[in-house]
């Protein structure tokens, strides 16, 4: 199918609700063999007439709506991946480097700690100015994918931070220091290539997405 024709079947899903260019990746090529049998089963039909055809295939409003709904659960399987891929991306080279770095600041760092409940407070600060960029960043994107995967990012901020800063505030002072220091490293240094990461995620899912859907570039 030629690429004028690809770009109509663009706007047709557009105009029916499919908004995200990823969705509409996933669903062109059914829409494009759906017009493609209209087409032969009528020699002649005006392409505009067989997308109407493809889109009544479907079945209707109701069908073509499931089809929506399939398209962005296949999108959103990606998610795991791509998450995964930003946060595995600091332990390879080159930011290998910059997080056995930060690593072994917070190591030295732990030493000199009395109070570790600021640092929590600190990063606490963080995660709220993380999820408002986050918010900001994405709340235009014209891709599911990048959408989602910063809002799961966002869930795994927010439970690393409940589950592992809620101890740091209610604990006594005292239990904290008996703790191996290397655990408060390992943590701290968790708390923060999070927000780091956070940051980075719509950049590298929209360069991502854009490889796994090149249609859409």
């Amino acid at each position: 199918m030629s690429p004028e024709k690809i770009e109509a079947i663009k706007k047709y899903l557009s105009k029916n609700g499919v908004k995200y260019y990823d969705v509409q990746a996933e669903l062109i090529d059914h829409f494009a063999t759906a017009v493609e049998k209209a087409q032969r089963e009528q020699p002649g039909i005006p392409f505009t007439s067989a997308l109407l055809a493809a889109h009544r295939a479907f079945g209707g409003r109701e069908g073509f709506h499931k089809y929506i709904e399939a398209a962005e659960r296949k999108v959103q399987k990606k998610i795991t991946y791509l998450v995964g891929k930003t946060l595995l991306g600091y332990l390879k080279w080159p930011y290998l480097l910059f997080t056995l770095t930060l690593l072994f600041s917070w190591r030295l760092g732990v030493e000199h700690l009395t109070d570790f409940t600021t640092p929590v407070y600190g990063f606490m600060l963080v995660f709220v100015f993380v999820v408002l960029f986050l918010s900001w960043r994405v709340r235009k994107e014209h891709m599911l994918l990048p959408k989602r995967a910063s809002e799961s990012l966002g869930w795994v901020f927010y439970f690393s931070y409940y589950l592992l800063g809620t101890p740091y505030i209610f604990r006594e002072p005292e239990s904290l220091q008996a703790i191996n220091p290397w655990f408060h490293t390992a943590v701290f240094t968790f708390f923060t290539l999070l927000p780091i990461a956070c940051l980075q995620l719509p950049r590298l899912t929209v360069a991502e997405t854009r490889k796994l859907y090149p249609e859409m570039s």
